[in-house]
């Protein structure tokens, strides 16, 4: 068969948070969808690993976890609990992460250059109090990619997840 048509698919250049903020200074809950408008004004879906980071950026979250349908990133028979930036590579290039979570892990590790002081890729055992996922580190901070060195998270880049306080 066909692969499935992927549509309008984009990366958003910026996010405006202050919907979100309205909405929990009413005391909502907000859900984002990872839908966003194209340059001229059409939809066009968004990762939302990628949607995730621009807004935690956008409202200087302190924590982002994002979601799986597994507790965290494997490498082999077990469960990281922390994996930083060089290992990550690695493991990417040598195919021990791939698919779906080295894509995860790839903006994990973008929000962690970012300056989000913690990142986490964690599945229901976080939500039910059991492993709290595995933590993203990026420990050179020379090293950071361009144009996200320092602790500037005013600029969104991205949209989606479900947000609890400052913890996205």
């Amino acid at each position: 068969g066909l692969p499935p048509d992927p549509g309008r698919v984009g990366t958003p250049e910026r996010v405006d948070p202050a919907p979100l903020r309205a909405l929990w200074g009413a005391g909502f809950l907000p859900v984002v969808s990872p839908v966003a408008n194209g340059p001229l004004g059409e939809a066009v879906n968004v990762n939302a690993d990628e949607a995730a980071l621009g807004i935690a950026r956008a409202v200087g979250a302190v924590t982002l976890v994002y979601l799986s349908d597994v507790d965290g990133v494997r490498l082999g028979e077990h469960t990281a609990e922390r994996l930083d930036a060089g290992e990550a590579r690695l493991r990417m290039e040598d195919g021990t992460i791939a698919g779906g979570m080295a894509l995860k892990v790839r903006v994990a590790l973008e929000a962690a250059g970012a300056g989000i002081p913690e990142v986490v890729i964690a599945g229901k055992a976080r939500l039910l109090g059991g492993f709290p996922g595995t933590r993203i580190i990026w420990r050179d901070t020379d090293d950071r990619p361009e144009g996200l060195e320092g602790t500037d998270k005013s600029l969104g880049i991205r949209p989606a997840g479900i947000l609890r306080g400052h913890e996205v």
